[in-house]
């Protein structure tokens, strides 16, 4: 009866050694959302097409597959090798973590774009190697309670421009610069340049 028992949970254990398993993807079945893995401890055996776990996939749809070479932990169902999901990836020396924060929330590429959060300050980067496009249906709102900044060699507004409130264009602005207007100029106000001549002068 010993020896039965003993010999059950060998076997059951044995099974379960078997179940979740580190193995390094080998290809990627991109339109699939599979990936097919390499079992190191299984004489480099090749799996079947695997599904890669993701959060949601009906009516809200998320995309995130592992590279070749990665390493990954696998779940195998008990019928073998042929049924199994790959449930991530996860650090190791080789792939040391980007950041060593648990402040910290960060999603970065490989050509070194990325997109941070830090809980500690407060503080959201977003570093793009490449172009940036928002594209809204709707309204779309930028507030700041303090400065706000726009910084490029080029600024181009298309479209009306207007300006409410009492701060912003609405109040006193400073333009450090030339500046081109190609069309008229329509003021409700005085217009006076360096030598004290105002928009209503004669000539």
């Amino acid at each position: 009866m010993l020896a039965e028992l003993t010999n059950k949970v060998a076997a059951l254990e044995a099974r379960l050694n078997q179940v979740i398993r580190p193995c390094q993807v080998v290809s990627v079945q991109d339109a699939a959302g599979t990936v097919r893995v390499r079992l190191p401890d299984s004489g480099n055996m090749v799996s079947q097409p695997l599904p890669v776990l993701v959060r949601k996939s009906q009516d809200d749809k998320d995309y995130w597959l592992p590279d070749v070479g990665e390493q990954v932990l696998c779940v195998f169902l008990p019928t073998g090798l042929e049924e199994g999901f790959v449930l991530g990836s996860f650090y190791q020396k080789v792939d040391a973590p980007p950041v060593t924060s648990r402040d910290k929330w960060r999603r970065q590429f490989k050509d070194g774009t990325y997109l941070e959060y830090d809980r500690g300050s407060h503080e959201l980067t977003a570093h793009i190697a490449g172009s940036a496009s928002i594209v809204a249906t709707g309204d779309v709102s930028i507030e700041s309670q303090a400065v706000l900044k726009l910084k490029a060699p080029d600024i181009h507004l298309e479209g009306n421009l207007t300006a409410t409130g009492t701060g912003g264009l609405a109040g006193t602005n400073n333009i450090v610069g030339s500046l081109s207007v190609v069309g008229d100029i329509d003021a409700t106000g005085t217009i006076i340049d360096a030598g004290g001549n105002t928009n209503h002068h004669n000539h």
